[in-house]
């Protein structure tokens, strides 16, 4: 009987360490794809282009001229919806 409780104490000690393993594993995947999800709004350029199409376009904010930068969804390019978001530099 006592063979049996250790056993099972064994079992749900390494249950209680893969679960947290796990939970952690999880927490990590959902911290990088709220990473990938770049909102345009408040994110630098960078976040969203590589530094070679920033590099390679001059951006202007000056008293008389400003960048502007218009972002099309997917779902907008497709027809499917409404979602352009227009940045000013």
């Amino acid at each position: 009987m006592s063979q049996i409780q250790a056993t099972a104490a064994k079992v749900d000690e390494e249950l209680k360490k893969l679960s947290i393993s796990y939970n952690e594993k999880a927490q990590a995947v959902s911290a990088v794809v709220r990473k990938k999800s770049t909102n345009f709004a408040t994110s630098d350029f960078e976040d969203f282009l590589p530094a070679e199409v920033v590099s390679k376009n001059e951006f202007l904010d000056s008293e008389f001229l400003v960048t502007v930068v218009a972002v099309i969804s997917a779902a907008a390019e497709a027809g499917k919806g409404p979602q352009i978001l227009i940045l000013i530099c």
